[in-house]
């Protein structure tokens, strides 16, 4: 019977099977405290680990692009992504999150915010410059929402204007962190990945 289990119960398991690092491990929350403005302090710390070990591989590289995505919706995704981009504000580095998932974006949920403008915008070519369209949570910490759902939002991200958005980005932030869709059901996942530094 243990042969038809195919469930990854431990952080262990995972390392068993997945040739890439394992940068840490979360506790889980109730759903009443996913905002950073109930960030607890294991959240925190578990936050600041995967920070460190990010800037590791990173070899502390100037604006790194890092991509945050699981292989299926529902996984926290975009949890993990606005908590490590809180992390990295806490460590006096301005940071920006980037809501990728066009098809579904849940960012707002986070950072107690709804924007209806965002990302999808931008690239559609509806807006001309993406500061009208970045949301200031602090000092340090910015986001740009994905916006209104799109019809195309494969063709949006494959833009020219995303990797246009990226290289200014890079000039503004320390930090850029990319809330992406699903890589195990969505095409967009594979596109950014090339965009990205982690």
């Amino acid at each position: 019977m243990d042969m038809l289990d195919t469930k990854v119960r431990g952080a262990e398991e995972v390392e068993k099977v997945v040739s890439a690092p394992l940068l840490g491990t979360l506790p889980q929350l109730p759903e009443e405290k996913t905002s950073i403005e109930s960030e607890d302090w294991m959240m925190a710390e578990s936050m600041q680990l995967i920070r460190e070990k990010l800037n590791y591989i990173l070899k502390q590289q100037k604006s790194p692009v890092i991509m945050v995505t699981s292989t299926i919706p529902g996984e926290g995704k975009s949890m993990v992504a606005t908590h490590l981009a809180n992390a990295y504000a806490r460590a006096g580095k301005r940071v920006i999150v980037v809501g990728c998932d066009l098809r579904n974006p849940s960012l707002h949920s986070f950072l107690d915010f709804d924007r209806q403008e965002g990302l999808s915008a931008y690239l559609a070519g509806l807006c001309d410059t993406p500061e009208q369209l970045i949301w200031r949570v602090n000092e340090e910490l910015h986001v740009l929402f994905g916006g209104v759902i799109p019809p195309n939002p494969v063709q949006l991200i494959a833009s020219p204007r995303m990797q246009e958005l990226l290289e200014y980005l890079r000039g503004k932030y320390s930090c850029i962190i990319l809330d992406t869709p699903p890589l195990g059901v969505l095409a967009e996942g594979f596109t950014l990945s090339k965009l990205a530094d982690a």
